[in-house]
C-alpha cells in the first residue's frame, strides 16, 4: 500500500512540475545568465532594454544595464557576489516596473536589492541580506520579501537550521516589516 501511495505521489509531483505555469501579467521573470529583456520599464512610453552583464569573472560580480533601444546606456548598478534571479514587477500597479536582484554576496549573505528608473536614473528602494535565505512574492495582491532569520530558542540560544521568517509587505511606496 505505502509503494502505491509512494507512487502515486511522485507522478502527481512530476506533473505539477511538468505543467506550464502562468504567469502574473506585469512581471518578467529571469534567471542565470539572461539575455535581455526590452520593455518599458518607466512607463514613459519608450521601451528600455535591461540585461545582466554578461562580463561575470568567475561568477563574482556582476552588473545590471538599462539600455535605450538605440543601445546608450542610461544607467546601471554593480554587485559583488554570485547573482541568482532578476524580477522586472509592477510593485505600484501604475505601470512602471522596478527591478528586483537577487543574489549570494561574497560573504555569503543572501540578498535581495530593488531599484526603480526615475528621469533616466537608478535608485535603490529595498534592500536586505540574510545567512538564512531571502525569498520574493510578488505574485501576491501585497507583494512580499521573506527573509530568513535565526530562530530564537529561549535563553541566548539560536538554531542555525531553522529559519525563522521575516515578513516585509509592499504598501503602496515602499516596503515595511509586517512581523
Amino acid at each position: 500500500m505505502r509503494f502505491i501511495l509512494m507512487i502515486v505521489l511522485a507522478v502527481s509531483c512530476l506533473s505539477f512540475y511538468m505543467m506550464p505555469q502562468a504567469e502574473a501579467k506585469d512581471r518578467t521573470t529571469v534567471t542565470k545568465r539572461p539575455n535581455q529583456q526590452t520593455l518599458d520599464i518607466d512607463n514613459d512610453g519608450l521601451k528600455e532594454i535591461v540585461r545582466v552583464d554578461d562580463k561575470f569573472d568567475t561568477e563574482q560580480n556582476f552588473t545590471i544595464v538599462v539600455m535605450s533601444l538605440k543601445k546608450e546606456e542610461i544607467d546601471s548598478f554593480s554587485a559583488a557576489g554570485k547573482f541568482k534571479k532578476i524580477e522586472l514587477v509592477d510593485l505600484s500597479g501604475d505601470g512602471s516596473k522596478q527591478i528586483a536582484v537577487q543574489y549570494k554576496d561574497t560573504n555569503d549573505f543572501y540578498t535581495v536589492v530593488i531599484y526603480k528608473l526615475k528621469d533616466n536614473m537608478l535608485s535603490k528602494i529595498f534592500s536586505v541580506s540574510s545567512g538564512y535565505g531571502v525569498d520574493t512574492e510578488f505574485n501576491s495582491t501585497l507583494p512580499r520579501v521573506k527573509v530568513g532569520r535565526a530562530k530564537y530558542l529561549g535563553r541566548s540560544s539560536y538554531a542555525s537550521d531553522i529559519p525563522d521568517w521575516e515578513i516585509w509587505v509592499w504598501i503602496g511606496d515602499r516596503f515595511v516589516k509586517e512581523r
